[in-house]
């Protein structure tokens, strides 16, 4: 057996410890204290993070079960009480290992832990010029990453970006719901975005989320989403967020080419979550996919899909408010540029890289231009029509 103790709890690996096991507990009905708010859900009022309580847990790492006690030390006062601080010692043991093994374990399992804790709960700052992008992993909801804000300014899709925000805008405000509810619809608002690799489909949701100061939960679609945890994820998301299904035509192309994904969410849990009696209120869903032919008739039905919004080829227009921010000083070049590439069929964000390429050698826009139709050749996605058939 392996032992290890932690002479004060309350030192920052105590604290990560407690954190990040709670969400490793091998038994889920153990009930855990209520902890601080986790940070992506610091504006949802009625959603706290927890932790392993005091006595005895078992948590689950690497496939070792582990037992931690968690014991108070001393009196508790007056003061301990009311800031919440009591002292405690943890006790660590694994059963049937060596201690090399053991020590190697918990190297592992502390810093699993510290980084948890620190990404999770430590970082409850109000950050006004980001937005979290969370996945659900192990049935919670983690940050994957956080991102600057991006400005609608930045993007070029012939305005139908700012028409999409007044819409939104208009669903979140606080009369709408009641409204909805006079009507009998269920208050819920699901969006897709069809088209090609490219186009902007990922940019609008990043600048929608950036602009309505919302957050971004993005659930991958896997063998090991089901319908139960399809909807566990729905109900730990956070009311501030924007639920994101990407590539969602990859649950159709799967379902008919693998039979080894019969345990994969069901189309039936899918809808029901969408707009049926799973679907939670006040949600904004955006599904995205390359090719809306691939998806069933039953999911595009009017009703179940709000608002939907195509994302082509790049429109001269675009090409030019693009150009224009790469080369200001060279803005009456644009006829002549644009004369080369009229004829080419490319999105923003390969027109995008070529700027990239030679926006400090402005010259080679024109001299390399053989390079940009290259690009155009090998990314001719409308050429590779996948129908998943």
């Amino acid at each position: 057996m392996f032992e290890l103790h932690i002479t004060n709890g309350l030192s920052f690996i105590g604290q990560s410890l407690r954190y990040y096991g709670y969400t490793i507990l091998e038994d889920k009905s153990i009930r855990a204290l209520s902890g601080v708010y986790r940070r992506s859900e610091v504006k949802d009022d009625d959603v706290f993070n927890y932790y392993l309580p005091f006595g005895l847990s078992i948590i689950k790492f690497k496939g070792k079960l582990i037992s931690i006690t968690i014991i108070k030390d001393g009196n508790i006062t007056e003061d301990s009480v009311r800031k919440e601080l009591y002292p405690y010692h943890i006790t660590l043991n694994i059963n049937n290992i060596s201690v090399e093994e053991g020590e190697k374990l918990m190297n592992s399992l502390f810093e699993e832990a510290k980084t948890f804790y620190k990404e999770q709960i430590r970082e409850l700052k109000d950050e006004p010029d980001k937005i979290s992008v969370h996945i659900f992993d192990e049935g919670y909801w983690e940050v994957l990453n956080k991102r600057n804000k991006r400005k609608m300014s930045t993007l070029h899709l012939d305005g139908e970006e700012s028409s999409l925000l007044s819409y939104i805008r208009n669903f979140l405000k606080p009369e709408m719901k009641e409204f909805y509810n006079n009507l009998g619809i269920p208050y819920k608002l699901n969006i897709l975005f069809e088209g090609l690799p490219g186009t902007g489909k990922t940019s609008l949701i990043h600048t929608l989320a950036s602009e309505l100061d919302m957050d971004i939960s993005i659930l991958n679609f896997n063998k090991d989403v089901d319908d139960n945890t399809f909807m566990r994820s729905l109900r730990r998301l956070s009311k501030n967020s924007i639920f994101v299904l990407e590539d969602i035509d990859v649950l159709f192309k799967e379902r008919k080419e693998n039979d080894n994904c019969k345990n994969m969410i069901s189309f039936s849990g899918l809808l029901n979550s969408l707009d049926g009696m799973a679907f939670k209120e006040g949600l904004i869903t955006i599904m995205t996919t390359n090719y809306e032919c691939n998806l069933d008739q039953a999911l595009k039905r009017p009703g179940r899909i709000d608002k939907s919004l195509n994302f082509g080829l790049a429109k001269k227009t675009q090409v030019e408010k693009m150009y224009n921010n790469f080369f200001k000083d060279n803005k009456d070049e644009f006829p002549k540029f644009y004369k080369l590439i009229k004829n080419l069929k490319f999105t923003t964000a390969m027109i995008q890289q070529y700027f990239i390429w030679y926006m400090f050698d402005f010259k080679n826009i024109f001299e390399k231009i053989t390079e940009f139709e290259e690009l155009c050749t090998k990314h001719n996605y409308q050429d590779k029509l996948d129908l998943y058939i």
